[in-house]
Formats: C-alpha cells, structure tokens, sequence
C-alpha cells in the first residue's frame, strides 16, 4: 500500500507542477479533465485515504479505483471501470477535481483550479452538501483548508445533515484546523440538524480528542453544552472512559451534576459503562453521589452493585454514598448486593452502617432475600451482624 502511495502522490506532484511550474516563462495547465490526469488524481485520493474515515470521495468512486486498479492508475482496466462507471464524465467538471484536490491537501491543484474559476463554496450534486472546505476539514487537510478559506470558502456552510468543516475537524481531533475555521468565522456553537446533533466540542469529547475540547473551550464553545437528550460533552467522555478529557473538563469547572434524559448524571453514565478511572476524577466535593435516577430510582451506588462493579461500588461509598438509600420498591443496597450474592460488597456495607434490618415494600429483609436464594455464606454473615430472621 505505501508503494502505491508513494506512486500516485508523486505522479500527482508532477503533474501539479506543470502548472506551476517556473521552468517554462508562460506553463500551460494541461487539461484536467482527461482520463489521464484523473486516474492518478482520484487513485491518490482513493489510497491515501484512511478507511476509518467517512470521506465522501472514498464513497464515490474508491470501490472502482481499488478493485480494478489496483498499483496501475494509468492501465486499460483502470481506464475502462471508470469509464463504465462514468467517473471520466463526471471528473471532467473542474469542481469535481477542486473536490478531489482538497481531499488530499493538494493546494497546487486546488489554488490552479480557483484560477481557473473554480468555486470553492461549490456543491456537487450527489454529494450531500459537501463542500471542498467540508471534505478537506473531514480529511486533515489542513493546507487546503487554508487555502479555501483564503478565496472565500464559507466556513459555516452546512452538508445537507447539518454538519459544518469545523463539527469535522472536531470529530477527528484536528486541532490547527479548529483554529483556521474559528478564525474565518465558523459558529463554534452550532448543531447539526440531524442526529446525533452534536456541537464541534461534543463530537470531540465523544472521541476523546483531548486537545481539540480545550481548543474549542478556548475560542468559546460552551463546556456544559448538550445535545437534544441532556448528554453532555462529560458524560460523553465518561462513558466512553476517555480519562484525559474528563480531567480537562472537570479541572475547568464543568458542572459534575448535570443530569440528561431519565436524570442520569455523568457519574452514574460512568458507572453503568464500568469506568473506574473515570468514578475516581469525578468523586471529589461537588459531585452528588445520593441521587436516584432512571425508570428505577437507582443511586450510583445501586447501579454499581446490580452491574456487580464491586470496585466502584466501594470507591463510592468510601466517598460518601449512602449505604442505605434505596432504589425502586424499597430495595436497599444491602438487599442488591445479597440477591447478587456478593458477599465482599455485603461485608463492606455492613461495616460502612447499612441497616441489616431494612424491609422492602414486599417486607422482605436481606436475610430473607439470602434465604430464599439459599446463600449459606450471607445468611451467615448476616445472622452474624445482628440480622433478624423473623
């Protein structure tokens, strides 16, 4: 693969060098939409592009370029699969090869196609919206990027899902492109309209791009902003345990509390996805740990012990969790962690003041819930602490 790159990008070079070049008093820019020129221009677009990517030029004709191509942009089969899939028709638009040329960060190409008056704000139909800006942002492109702001691109210009180049650039984590979009003027704020409808700053907390979320609270985004849920750019980061941008988030006074649809808060998210690294940053002195939440009622400290976290479960409550709050009909942590047969967690929240005698709204004791799962070990433990069996 890193041949066939090398190849295509350096028989691009050499052609963008004949338009530019200073070797000839007056270059000639040959012509670019010619089969030629394309089947090495869309081959290099094609195998430098990161599969991990959703890259608009990948979807349109990288199928084709791949499987008939192969390292030969320039053979009688690469040149009949395109011209059976009417690529050379189409690439024959100059917008098409401005599109491509922002793709790979090819600014030769791309500043000799505005000359020859390309529109760098233009849409191709069937594209989706996308614009050269929008695709060179998706792609890191950062010279293009550039470039296209420089002759006017419009930084804001949504694809037809609502995403702009900087909610791109954010989602990838490229940072020095944040910059240049914000600079031009692009909404640091704005929303898609279609979902997810994350902003910039929660498309890269989601990803755990630690650098582009403090870029982007720097030049203005909200840090408790959140998407039509509640989700914020902390409980994002929470459940997907990107330790780095919680830390950064919290270090900046993000409230720890905000809670999103059903009241889940992000250390109840944390919990549930089994982020131990993350409980720890977040249990410090503004976090409310004995909040019910959800269709249940459930603390933290209950989801921890229905989930069998028994490690978080004990971070909690050596953080203060209340060891006697119970979730729906009257469910104690105690009688959670007895159903689950976990007799580490029954010791800890015994010694930690759990009340052995607590009834449930069907009357039952911990005791009697060991019972009847027949749990020798925590009846005994139980018997032990004082339960009664009555």
């Amino acid at each position: 693969m890193g041949r066939m790159v090398a190849h295509a990008m350096g028989v691009v070079l050499v052609v963008a060098a004949s338009i530019l070049s200073a070797q000839a008093p007056t270059p000639t820019p040959p012509d670019m939409g010619t089969p030629r020129f394309m089947a090495e221009l869309l081959y290099t677009a094609c195998m430098s592009s990161e599969p991990t990517k959703d890259l608009t030029s990948r979807q349109l004709i990288c199928s084709v370029m791949r499987g008939a191509c192969g390292d030969e942009p320039t053979s009688a089969g690469c040149q009949k699969s395109m011209n059976e899939f009417a690529v050379v028709k189409r690439s024959a638009d100059p917008s098409f090869v401005l599109f491509t040329a922002a793709s790979i960060d090819n600014v030769e190409v791309l500043e000799a196609m505005i000359a020859k008056g390309g529109n760098p704000n233009v849409s191709i139909q069937g594209l989706g919206g996308w614009t050269p800006v929008t695709m060179a942002a998706a792609q890191g492109a950062s010279s293009a990027v550039s470039a296209l702001l420089r002759h006017g691109a419009d930084p804001n210009r949504p694809n037809d899902l609502g995403r702009t180049a900087l909610m791109f650039a954010a989602n990838y984590g490229q940072t020095e492109i944040i910059r240049l979009l914000v600079k031009a003027g692009a909404n640091v704020r704005a929303r898609p309209n279609s979902e997810p409808r994350f902003s910039a700053l929660l498309a890269a907390a989601s990803n755990g791009h630690v650098d582009a979320v403090r870029v982007l609270l720097e030049l203005g985004a909200d840090i408790n902003d959140s998407d039509d849920d509640g989700q914020t750019a902390l409980m994002l980061a929470s459940a997907k345990g990107h330790s780095s941008v919680v830390r950064e988030l919290v270090t900046r006074g993000v409230d720890v509390n905000t809670t999103g649809r059903g009241g889940i808060n992000a250390i109840a998210v944390a919990v549930v996805e089994g982020q131990a690294e993350v409980v720890d940053l977040l249990l410090d002195d503004r976090v409310k740990l004995n909040v019910r939440a959800g269709q249940f009622g459930n603390t933290p400290l209950a989801l921890a012990i229905s989930l069998g976290r028994t490690q978080i479960a004990q971070k909690l409550l050596a953080a203060g969790a209340d060891p006697n709050l119970s979730a729906s009909r009257g469910l104690t942590p105690l009688m959670i962690a007895t159903m689950r047969s976990n007799l580490e967690l029954v010791q800890t929240l015994i010694d930690k003041g759990a009340d052995i005698n607590a009834r449930n709204v069907d009357g039952a004791t911990a005791i009697q819930l060991a019972a009847q799962q027949t749990d020798k070990r925590i009846v005994e433990k139980l018997r032990q602490a004082g339960a009664r069996e009555e």
